[in-house]
């Protein structure tokens, strides 16, 4: 085994260290980079709390509904009536989650 080229070798490296390191190159790198980064926009500190809540809404909402089409199979429960009440926790649901959107425009 040749001791010079073995990975394991404890003698000394006698090659010279290379100072001449150009970093600009990766400067351009990651200045581009930094232009296509934004930070997520904050909500005022009031509504800190409100996509926890609209979460809540929508979980709540959709429990609700599997609450319901299990009823539905009851004979005594009237088909049409649950079918009303899911559509309207369909529409209410989409409208929960379109409002994060509208939130973000109000984001600083």
């Amino acid at each position: 085994m040749n001791p010079g080229n073995s990975p394991y070798s404890t003698k000394p490296d006698t090659k010279n260290i290379r100072f001449d390191y150009d970093a600009s190159d990766q400067m351009a790198k990651y200045q581009g980079e930094e232009l296509e980064q934004k930070a997520d926009l904050i909500l005022p500190h009031e509504m800190t709390n409100i996509t926890k809540y609209l979460g809540d809404t929508f979980s709540s909402l959709t429990e609700i509904r599997g609450i319901l089409i299990a009823a539905a199979s009851n004979d005594e429960i009237g088909k049409h009536a649950v079918d009303n009440i899911t559509d309207k926790i369909d529409e209410i649901n989409k409208i929960v989650l379109e409002i994060p959107e509208d939130l973000a425009k109000i984001g600083i």
